[in-house]
């Protein structure tokens, strides 16, 4: 299986982020201890902003530079005038990771500060939402792999064999093929049936109009078996591994956006209250 490839196939600017007020003895008013409160969006932290614009949903990338208890500021590339006309007076979603937690904060975009800056008007406290990594989707994107060679026998042999993989599309082969994916792993089908455990590298082709085109990452696979019905392929499950921070939140974005256009922005969003 060395160096043999698995092709997927068709199948069925500058205030630290701010916490809310403590009460200074560590107790509400009934003397109970109170839980640590959860903190809005740090500076420089990259979120996903949803907004609502004429009943449809709009899932953008965003950087934060300002946060405060009420009020966000953050930096949005790549959009015309257009677009941000489009989200003036919005209801917005933001999510956000801070430590191990997955957070939800809503409010309002509020106005636009420079050529590329959106203030958001804030109107709850920050949630817990349901952990990223859970949350999936089923996109279709162009998915190459390729088992490991065998002279690289160690996951830090692996990881530096990735890494060394070239940045232009134009080089690999890609089938197009629906992926059902999270932020932390994927299923799909192949034409090459790996056993659970096996390293493998897999790159996947993103839609037209984003940055990277591609991402390459090794992944442990943790379920390979035979499709049924459908003779020289096989079904494989991947978990990713060392995968960059910056690399896991554009795959975050690409399930946000699956998730936003099928569920709605309701079931997307959702946390109890």
């Amino acid at each position: 299986m060395q160096g043999q490839h698995l092709t997927g196939c068709p199948s069925p600017g500058g205030l630290q982020g701010n916490h809310l007020p403590q009460d200074p003895g560590g107790t509400g008013g009934g003397g109970e201890p109170m839980s640590e409160p959860l903190p809005f969006p740090s500076v420089e932290r990259t979120v996903t902003l949803i907004a609502i614009s004429k009943s449809e949903p709009v899932v953008i990338q965003a950087r934060i530079l300002v946060s405060k208890r009420h009020l966000l500021a953050a930096v949005v590339e790549g959009q015309d005038d257009e677009f941000f006309e489009r989200l003036q007076d919005a209801p917005a979603t933001v999510l956000y990771e801070e430590g191990s937690l997955s957070l939800v904060v809503r409010g309002r975009v509020s106005g636009r500060v420079r050529p590329d800056r959106l203030l958001i008007t804030l109107t709850t406290e920050p949630k817990v939402g349901e952990r990223r990594e859970f949350i999936r989707a089923d996109i279709v994107l162009g998915v190459r792999g390729e088992a490991l060679p065998g002279h690289v026998t160690t996951q830090d042999r692996a990881l530096e064999w990735v890494a060394s993989f070239p940045s232009d599309p134009k080089l690999f082969s890609f089938l197009d093929t629906p992926v059902d994916l999270s932020g932390s792993g994927a299923r799909f089908s192949a034409t090459l049936l790996l056993k659970k455990g096996e390293l493998a590298a897999v790159t996947l082709r993103l839609p037209p109009g984003l940055e990277p085109q591609m991402v390459h990452m090794l992944a442990r696979v943790v379920r390979g078996r035979p499709a049924r019905g459908h003779e020289g392929l096989a079904e494989l499950a991947v978990e990713f591994l060392n995968m960059p921070e910056a690399v896991r939140d554009r795959l975050h974005h690409l399930v946000f956006q699956a998730r936003a256009r099928v569920l709605g922005v309701a079931d997307l969003t959702a946390v109890d209250d």
